[in-house]
């Protein structure tokens, strides 16, 4: 199949898609993000079992796949003035996907996702298996469109672990979007724990008032239907991008995650694993 060149300098975001409405608006974020950062999109199409049943349903080859992604690449060239590569792979989203963000060095991939209804056929814990896996940051994305760039972005804080891995993200793309940072604390029954985490959010501000960075802290009132508190935070305060950082995302539970993935406002939201992910790049 089709793979571009590229030197390894972190600058490429990656999108795959199966053509559907959803994922044309994951092409759209991903270019308006790309033109803002200067960085090359690739757009990737993984043949699998359902397109060459399409394939062989229409009486076509792989040529078909190549025609529909070579019309993107004209479109959004044109219309977004960024640099557009295209790909095809054989084999499965589940893992084809990830082992092509690793080989690409992709700083970010954008995934679209119809909700329960799924990104194709992805469905709840089904696109966790391809999130958790990641080896780069993912941003998922519902059918809303965004225009502009990711001015505020929020970040969930559910648990004290990893805490320099967590403000090294915080800070690397609040650089990165020329975003501001508002942090989000989880609530724990247990006042050990809560009492724990208080302290690690202090630090947070402690390091970001360091390095005379602005972010804002506030703490959920509840432990209860925390991902409809964080979604409320955000539509309050207009932030644009929620971002989980965390190991596999299961502090709370998969619920919660995925209670923010299929977000009722849509809003987009960024997956980074620390079991995968071990240091921002670029």
């Amino acid at each position: 199949m089709d793979k571009p060149e590229f030197t390894q300098t972190n600058t490429i975001i990656l999108v795959p898609t199966d053509f559907s409405e959803v994922c044309g608006n994951a092409i759209l974020h991903a270019a308006n993000l790309a033109r803002f950062l200067n960085d090359k999109l690739v757009i990737l199409h993984i043949i699998d079992n359902k397109t060459k049943a399409l394939l062989k349903k229409k009486h076509a080859g792989t040529e078909h796949i190549k025609e529909r992604l070579d019309q993107y690449k004209t479109l959004y060239e044109k219309n977004c003035k960024v640099s557009v590569e295209t790909m095809m792979r054989e084999g499965n989203i589940f893992t084809s996907i990830n082992k092509v963000a690793a080989e690409l060095h992709a700083r970010l991939m954008i995934m679209g996702t119809h909700g329960k209804k799924g990104w194709q056929y992805l469905k709840g814990s089904f696109i966790l298996k391809v999130t958790d896996k990641s080896p780069v940051p993912v941003i998922i994305v519902q059918n809303r469109i965004v225009h502009r760039k990711y001015n505020k972005i929020l970040i969930p804080i559910t648990d004290d672990l990893h805490p320099e891995k967590k403000i090294c993200w915080a800070k690397y793309f609040s650089a990165m979007l020329n975003a501001k940072i508002h942090f989000y604390q989880y609530f724990h029954k247990d006042k050990h724990q809560n009492n724990r985490l208080s302290g690690f959010m202090e630090k947070i501000s402690r390091s970001f008032e360091k390095d005379e960075i602005q972010c804002f802290v506030s703490k959920a009132e509840k432990e209860s239907k925390f991902s409809n508190q964080v979604i409320s935070y955000a539509v309050s305060n207009r932030c644009d991008l929620v971002m989980i950082i965390d190991v596999n995302h299961a502090v709370s539970s998969a619920a919660w995650f995925e209670g923010l993935l299929f977000n009722r406002e849509q809003i987009p939201v960024m997956t980074i694993n620390l079991a995968r992910i071990k240091k921002p790049n670029g």
